[in-house]
């Protein structure tokens, strides 16, 4: 039987569901980039990186994962703008990458394709 995010969620609330997303997504670049990819801890600083490759000030890549299993909303989309701008103030960053546990709308993948962030990546 496959079981989507939202299982997370109903075993462990939004807050335990949402850590589990992270732990994913950096054991997955872990796997991928070996041990340079770093956590960052979660909080309202951690300068809006979430995993990173390489070390800072210069990260080789860094990931932004936002637990947001229902699409983009206005609220969503703002938390996104105020991430990426979050990190590319702090850090000189080349490669950005937003992590979701969802399938993007044709209207989602609009906004992300129209430039509403910088393209770094």
């Amino acid at each position: 039987m496959e079981r989507g995010f939202e299982y997370l969620v109903d075993v462990h609330g939004e807050p335990g569901a949402r850590d589990i997303f992270e732990r994913i997504c950096t054991n997955l670049f872990q796997s991928m980039y070996g041990p340079t990819t770093k956590s960052v801890e979660v909080s309202r600083g951690d300068g809006g990186i979430d995993v990173l490759v390489g070390d800072l000030p210069k990260p080789q890549k860094v990931y932004q994962c936002k637990f947001f299993l229902n699409g983009l909303g206005s609220s969503q989309r703002q938390q996104i703008k105020e991430s990426f701008k979050t990190v590319t103030t702090n850090y000189e960053i080349t490669d950005w990458r937003l992590c979701l546990p969802c399938i993007l709308t044709q209207q989602d993948l609009l906004w992300w394709s129209n430039g509403n962030t910088s393209k770094v990546s």
